[in-house]
């Protein structure tokens, strides 16, 4: 007599919510077979679902010396999901000394029925889907059940060389008037983003260049979006490159981007290229018209510094502060070597 008189094997299924299938046992041929003829066992099966017992079920199985095998038939209600069911023989239920090794089966559950899809749809993925429809990325469009990148229209906006014009010009406007073409019936704007790239690069070296900072400021329908700061060491003519990719609000019809390109007194030398792409929700390459305007700004505070500019330097070495006249016969008193630092006294 032992812990492996006794044989077992089995099969399960889930059908039905219910769990099926038989167990047979085999008593094996021993030499104290003869002790478990006539002599009541009791088998037992073990249901769990993630570590909890559903079900225990025990019954009682014998031999002799004809019949050394017995069948329990099982059928158990264990809803849907995956079971883990565990066979083994004992001598009695109060007298649990084991005569089989405890076998384990995996029995998969089938998953419940979805419910149906509407008329005209398809399960896919377990998810009902329109068969003739698209499903694309946020940057891509349906064409006839096809999904295609969204390139949208491409416009380049302006791509000229702008020299600073010393004393005579240090500020230079750039009005573009971009004008996007009529939408169509459920038509929309989904994005679009504003390029601008910038290389400055110096062209001369100037005392003046101290004084001022140099820079490109962006404006669209009247609002500040981006500001670049572009002003190369003085002693530097390696060109200097600045970018920048924004996402910006406009609408069909006209709109007025603006380019400020700050010179103050610097001897420099700006390459400026920008274009505007714009994305519509069919995918469809609108028309998108320019039209620049370019206008020099002498700002006559900076031109008259700059007439001066001798004068500060000399005061600013001989002194440490500086006295110049302006219009109006007003004397004006700086401290320090940039001019428009603190003023003294009127």
């Amino acid at each position: 007599m032992g812990y492996n008189d006794v044989s077992q094997s089995a099969s399960f299924e889930i059908k039905d919510k219910h769990l099926q299938g038989n167990v047979i046992y085999i008593l094996n041929q021993s030499a104290g077979a003869e002790f478990f003829f006539g002599k009541n066992l009791m088998s037992a099966v073990q249901i769990t679902r993630d570590g909890v017992t559903l079900k225990i079920k025990t019954n009682p199985i014998w031999f002799n010396h004809t019949e050394r095998d017995e069948k329990i038939n099982i059928k158990e209600f264990v809803g849907d999901g995956d079971v883990k069911v565990e066979i083994f023989v004992w001598e009695s239920y109060n007298n649990p000394t084991p005569f089989s090794p405890t076998k384990t089966f995996n029995v998969k559950g089938v998953e419940p029925e979805p419910e149906p899809c509407q008329s005209g749809y398809v399960r896919i993925n377990g998810i009902c889907l329109d068969p003739n429809a698209c499903y694309c990325k946020p940057d891509e469009i349906c064409n006839n059940g096809t999904c295609l990148t969204n390139n949208g229209a491409k416009k380049v906006i302006i791509n000229q060389t702008f020299n600073s014009g010393a004393i005579g010009k240090p500020v230079t406007f750039v009005t573009s008037d971009v004008n996007i073409g009529s939408l169509k019936q459920d038509e929309h704007i989904i994005s679009s983003r504003l390029y601008t790239k910038v290389i400055a690069s110096r062209i001369g070296v100037s005392i003046a260049d101290l004084f001022y900072t140099s820079q490109v400021k962006i404006d669209v329908n009247g609002q500040r979006k981006d500001s670049l700061n572009l002003e190369p060491e003085l002693f530097n003519f390696n060109p200097q490159t600045k970018e920048s990719d924004i996402g910006i609000s406009v609408s069909s019809g006209k709109n007025t981007i603006k380019y400020e390109l700050d010179f103050g007194l610097a001897n420099i030398k700006y390459q400026l290229y920008s274009d505007i792409v714009v994305k519509l929700n069919t995918g469809r390459v609108i028309n998108i018209s320019v039209n620049n305007k370019v206008e020099d700004l002498d700002e006559g505070e900076k031109f008259k510094m700059s007439l001066q500019m001798p004068l500060i330097i000399l005061g600013a070495v001989l002194i440490g502060a500086v006295v110049l006249s302006t219009s109006g016969g007003r004397t004006v008193v700086y401290r320090g070597a940039k001019a428009g630092y603190k003023r003294l006294r009127k």
